[in-house]
Formats: C-alpha cells, sequence, structure tokens
C-alpha cells in the first residue's frame, strides 16, 4: 500500500505534497496533516513554514516542492513568527505610496512645456523628475510590438516522406534514431515511501534502482564491480552474517559504502561528510548514501556478531582462487632450510624451523689489532 499518492511531490523523507484545481493537501507519514483551497495563499504558506517548524523536511526540500527559493521560505517563516497567520497574507503589489503626480500638476506641467521650458526646467520647478515630467506629457514612448510572422501550415507527408524527415532531423541535430536522450545529470527517483516503510520496520532493504545519467560523479567506482564480484564478497557476507535490523539501508549498501569510501580514500566512517550524498547513492541504486551516523549504527550492528575472523577465512579460498601465481615459484619442499635451486639438493639448518644458521667466516677475515 503506498503512504503518498502516485501525483504527490515528495517534501523530505516523511512528507509529501499534492497539488490540484481545487487547492493542495501534504501528507505527513502518509495521513494528510494540512489542506488549503485553491486561492488560500495564506494557508499555502502556512502548511510550508509548519513542515519546516515541525522538522518534517528541510527548507530547502519545502521551497523545492512548493516552487520557490529557500529564502522565501525563510521569509514566510520570519513573518509568521512575528505577526502570525497575518504575516502571511499577499502583499499589495506596485507603490506603497499615493503618486505624486496629481491633476494640478499635470496641469502646472503641461503649462510651463507651452511657454518654452525644457525637461530639466520643469523639473526642478515642480519637484519631479524628468521622467515623470515626460509622463504627464504624454511623451512615453510605447513598446515596439514585433511583427507577426504569418502562420504557414506545413503540407501533409506521407509515412515514408515523414520518416526520412525525421531522421534527417534527428542526424541534423547529432542524435542517433532508437537511442533515447540521457539527462546529463539525472537526480535519483526519491524513495520516499519506501523510506516511511523502513521506519514502521516494513521493510528489509530497498531494492535497487539504477539512475541513468550522460553524465554521472564517481562512474568511475563502478569499475571495481567485477573485481568485488570475484572476491565473493556480498554472498560471502550474507552467509556469515545474520540478517540486519530492518531498515533502507542493508547489509549489500554498508558494504559497498565502505568498498567506495576505501577506493575514494576515505577509510573512516567522517569521511562520509566530505562526499557528496546523492553521488553516491546513484552507484547505490538508492536516492542518497547513508549519512554518518547511520553507517556507524550498520557498522556497529556488523562488530557486534564478531564473525569478522570467520569471514576472512571464508573469503580465502574464494580469493586464492583469483590471485595470480608468480612465474617459476616452487612448493614446499618439507625440510627446514633454504630452496633448492634447480639440481641441488635442499641444504638444511642446524638450528630449527623459522631460524637461519650462522654463516661461517672466511679465513682472514678477523683483522689483526693494529700496534704502533
Amino acid at each position: 500500500m503506498p503512504f503518498l499518492p502516485a501525483e504527490a511531490r515528495s517534501v523530505g523523507p516523511s512528507a509529501g505534497l499534492l497539488e490540484g484545481p481545487e487547492g493542495g493537501v501534504v501528507f505527513v507519514f502518509g495521513m494528510a496533516t494540512y489542506t488549503y483551497a485553491s486561492g488560500d495563499v495564506a494557508g499555502r504558506r502556512l502548511a510550508a513554514v509548519q513542515l519546516v517548524a515541525t522538522k518534517a523536511a528541510s527548507a530547502t526540500e519545502v521551497a523545492s516542492a512548493f516552487g520557490v527559493n529557500p529564502g522565501t521560505v525563510w521569509r514566510w517563516k520570519t513573518a509568521f513568527a512575528g505577526q502570525g497567520v497575518l504575516g502571511l497574507g499577499t502583499e499589495r503589489p506596485g507603490p506603497r505610496s499615493p503618486s505624486k503626480l496629481t491633476q494640478a500638476l499635470r496641469a502646472r506641467i503641461v503649462e510651463l512645456d507651452a511657454a518654452g521650458s525644457t525637461l530639466m526646467g520643469i523639473a526642478a520647478q515642480t519637484g519631479v523628475s524628468t521622467a515623470t515630467a515626460r509622463v504627464a506629457l504624454g511623451r512615453v514612448e510605447s513598446r515596439r510590438t514585433e511583427p507577426v510572422e504569418p502562420v504557414v501550415e506545413p503540407a501533409e507527408l506521407s509515412d515514408d516522406e515523414f520518416n526520412l524527415a525525421e531522421d534527417a532531423d534527428q542526424a541534423g541535430n547529432g542524435e542517433v534514431a532508437g537511442e533515447p536522450d540521457l539527462v546529463v545529470l539525472a537526480r535519483p527517483v526519491p524513495r520516499t515511501a519506501e523510506r516511511v516503510a523502513a521506519r514502521f520496520g516494513a521493510l528489509d532493504e530497498a531494492p535497487v534502482v539504477i539512475t541513468e545519467g550522460a553524465q554521472l560523479p564517481l562512474a568511475g567506482l563502478l569499475l571495481a564491480l567485477p573485481a568485488l564480484e570475484a572476491t565473493g564478497l556480498l554472498p560471502v557476507a550474507q552467509e556469515t552474517y545474520a540478517p540486519m535490523r530492518p531498515g533502507f539501508y542493508g547489509l549489500r549498501v554498508t558494504l559497498l559504502m565502505g568498498v567506495f569510501m576505501a577506493l575514494l580514500r576515505e577509510p573512516r566512517a567522517e569521511g562520509a561528510t566530505r562526499l557528496r550524498p546523492v553521488d553516491l547513492g546513484r552507484l547505490l541504486g538508492t536516492d542518497r548514501a547513508p549519512e554518518v551516523k547511520t553507517l556507524r549504527r550498520k557498522l556497529a550492528e556488523l562488530a557486534a556478531h564478531r564473525k569478522g575472523a570467520d569471514l576472512q577465512a571464508a573469503l580465502g579460498p574464494t580469493t586464492s582462487r583469483h590471485v595470480p601465481r608468480r612465474s617459476g615459484s616452487s612448493t614446499s619442499t618439507g625440510t627446514c632450510g633454504s630452496t633448492p635451486g634447480p639440481g641441488r639438493s635442499p641444504r638444511p639448518t642446524s638450528r630449527g624451523c623459522g631460524s637461519r644458521a650462522p654463516r661461517p667466516r672466511r679465513p682472514g677475515s678477523v683483522t689483526a689489532p693494529v700496534t704502533r
């Protein structure tokens, strides 16, 4: 059962906004919390302010959902804190003070112009600007309207001619027929419903959702996936560790996050603060990567099982099959001593294994003391 309607826009991890011709509804954790009519500007702003005040979403997320900038949300919040709901009402557009160009002043300007005064002289005598004097005299030029080109209805084309024209148009734009255009930096699909389900314990782990894009940051990390698959880290870890607690991030994301951070030379969990969560989220198959506190909690849960040694022992056979052997290497002879060369027998040592026999001194190696 979805927690938000299909047409609703995501507002942070736990809220959504659904707007239509009759007004809007704000959902928090799947429940309709705030509603406003179509022309209720103050009610719409109040809903945005309440989302930020209750920390259901950040000001940036609210601004993106309501179609304004974060500074506007901040002004709404300040106006509500100072004047209440009345401060969220619409302000009268245009100048706040009455116009200085009264009928008497307009007649005075016309008289001065008829007497031969210049615009600068009229402005000095009446106390207005030259632009106001032009308006009173009707000398403000109207905006030039661009000529409207006549609309020519295109001639009807046959199916073959239409296909040829469409292929030529795509070829002229540098596009290849049959291949869809990719967004240069696509944003991941919001996973609001799944995060709400994970919060209530109804989701073991979020499924993978791939975000396609023409240019994605940190995409070079994906080159490590074949080598990671060869080591068998993910399947071996699933067999070694018990299932993790239900949540949006599971064992797969936790291990991949550690591998990707190590490749980026960020071996500690605090290094996640120096990486953009959205960029790593595209590679992990989620909308954003886990935060530092979430990553620490997941790593602590794995460390509580005390299965680190078991994981290394289980990865040993899988890893050894993919590690290339050095050419010309020989196996152990079973005796303690140096490795025999071709055509030679092993030379045993006088001591036990793990120690080296003392090297015999050559004759004359000991120097005699020099006497004067």
